[in-house]
């Protein structure tokens, strides 16, 4: 954990958790979200919002494995999230969802396309 993100925990004034996992690895969220459940209970609302760069070069050079890492977390990540949360909130009647989109060449069109 960051320090920005301690600071702005202290903020809040209120319970907060931060609970550090792998956000691809199915189990590690499933464990991150009984830990969360146990100390704050349920969940009534999911903003979900993961999402990595990736190297910043043109799109001919970028490697096929770090564009992999991109998708995992970004599709595969959000999915995972869903359907770990999605479960309990239905249970409680809740179902407010934020899925945050993550741009990773927004504004870089003419880094990624090259010369």
């Amino acid at each position: 954990m960051d320090s920005l993100n301690t600071s702005a925990m202290k903020a809040l004034g209120q319970a907060s958790l931060a609970v550090p996992c792998n956000i691809t690895d199915q189990a590690e969220l499933q464990a991150a979200y009984e830990t969360t459940c146990g100390a704050l209970g349920p969940s009534s609302i999911l903003v979900n919002s993961a999402g990595i760069a990736g190297p910043n070069v043109p799109l001919a050079s970028y490697d096929i494995a770090a564009w992999r890492q991109v998708i995992e977390v970004i599709i595969h990540g959000t999915f995972l999230v869903n359907r770990i949360v999605m479960p309990g909130m239905v249970a409680q009647n809740h179902r407010r969802v934020h899925n945050v989109a993550f741009a990773c060449w927004q504004g870089r069109e003419s880094e990624c396309l090259g010369p």
